[in-house]
């Protein structure tokens, strides 16, 4: 699950990075826990809507499997300063 997650992670960064005029995600880790939490974190070079999804097999695992996510996702997530991140985290047992 952990790979799936971090390359689902990586594509979407690089996905909000492809248009100079969006806004850049950089610094993207993602860790998963012994009690499965998964915890990504990542900086913003400007305010933008955040959201997250993760996907098997290129399809979405559903809106419904992600309910339990919490942090800076599903609104509109200010830029972070200098060593400032942001953080989601999302109990992947539920």
């Amino acid at each position: 699950m952990k790979n799936l997650l971090c390359m689902a992670v990586a594509c979407a960064a690089s996905v909000a990075a492809a248009d100079p005029n969006d806004p850049h995600v950089a610094l993207v880790s993602v860790e998963q826990d012994a009690s499965r939490v998964v915890k990504v974190e990542y900086t913003l070079d400007e305010p933008a809507i955040v959201t997250f999804d993760v996907k098997t097999n290129g399809v979405s695992i559903g809106v419904e499997n992600l309910k339990m996510a919490s942090g800076d996702l599903w609104r509109v997530v200010s830029a972070t300063g200098a060593g400032s991140r942001r953080m989601i985290t999302w109990p992947a047992y539920e």
